[in-house]
């Protein structure tokens, strides 16, 4: 899969002396973070063209059988199936759009300017050195892909919210891979449904019967196999589940800024040590990220109600 993408760099020397082989591998870590994001989000609008494809496949079929839109049972289940599959998406797409914004923009862009300035200023190779090592940390932390950047240790072990955004990323992918799955067939039976019509408007045209027998006719009855009660249920219950892994991040990002808001800059805060202003500006760069992931407070509404969560088989 495209998991197997990977970015290499062939640093020549004497850069190496600066962009090492530990910094190599840091970006490569940034790479596939970033890369799996954008793979996500050309899923999930690839699932979107396929659900206006049915969608439209839908009404077609309805009013070409003379089906009672305001009262078909099978139209009903098959509109609402699709528009919970509409909304599930478009918060997985909010989840993976903000967290993108919050890497490229708040950590890896903010990161690089600082690191361009602190280049400027550095008099000799050595400070050259330590502030790249500084930006790459700052990156890790930043990229939540570790809990701090103190010790030896830290480089080897994954954050909670990294393990978190992991589940997320693969919850989304499985879900656009099961979504295609049955869209594809669907999308098979309309187009299947399509021919059989434009055969039957031919054969009456020839003064013939339109459709030799009720199997003809099949496919559009269940509406190409989405108006099933099972579908509906297994979808609301990813939908849930989804909800609560966001909510379950969003919870431990609020324990990461000691449950603080976003912060105003102190009129004090040039007088204190260049670090600790980095640790602010990481952690208020953090509650942002919060709000506005859960701008609307959709996440700490449903939170309080309590859903109850269930895994697609």
């Amino acid at each position: 899969g495209w998991d197997v993408f990977t970015l290499a760099y062939d640093v020549p020397t004497p850069l190496t002396a600066i962009v090492h082989p530990k910094a190599v591998e840091i970006y490569g870590h940034v790479f596939s973070l970033l890369f799996s994001l954008k793979r996500v989000e050309y899923d999930i609008n690839s699932t979107w063209h396929q659900s206006a494809a049915l969608h439209h496949a839908l009404i077609k079929s309805a009013q070409y059988n003379g089906f009672d839109l305001a009262d078909n049972e099978g139209y009903a289940l098959a509109t609402i199936f699709l528009r919970n599959i509409s909304m599930i998406r478009q918060a997985m797409l909010h989840f993976v759009g903000k967290l993108q914004s919050y890497f490229m923009f708040e950590i890896l862009e903010g990161g690089w300017k600082r690191l361009v300035r602190q280049i400027k200023a550095a008099a000799t190779l050595d400070q050259v050195i330590q502030a790249h090592d500084h930006y790459l940390q700052d990156v890790l932390r930043g990229c939540l892909f570790q809990e701090s950047t103190e010790g030896d240790d830290s480089d080897h072990k994954e954050s909670q919210l990294a393990m978190q955004i992991r589940e997320l990323l693969g919850m989304v992918k499985t879900f656009c891979s099961k979504q295609e799955a049955l869209f594809n067939d669907a999308l098979n039976a309309a187009e299947r449904a399509g021919e059989k019509r434009n055969e039957a408007e031919r054969r009456m045209k020839e003064g013939g019967w339109g459709f030799d027998g009720g199997s003809e006719s099949l496919e559009e009855d269940n509406f190409f196999g989405l108006a099933e009660d099972t579908l509906l249920q297994d979808v609301m219950s990813y939908s849930t589940e989804f909800n609560e892994r966001v909510e379950e991040f969003l919870s431990a990002l609020h324990n990461k800024t000691d449950g603080v808001g976003v912060q105003m800059p102190k009129m004090n805060a040039t007088r204190r040590h260049p670090e600790a202003i980095d640790h602010d500006a990481f952690e208020n760069s953090l509650r942002f990220l919060t709000f506005q992931l859960d701008y609307s407070n959709y996440y700490s509404q449903n939170k309080s109600k309590g859903a109850i969560s269930s895994k697609l088989p």
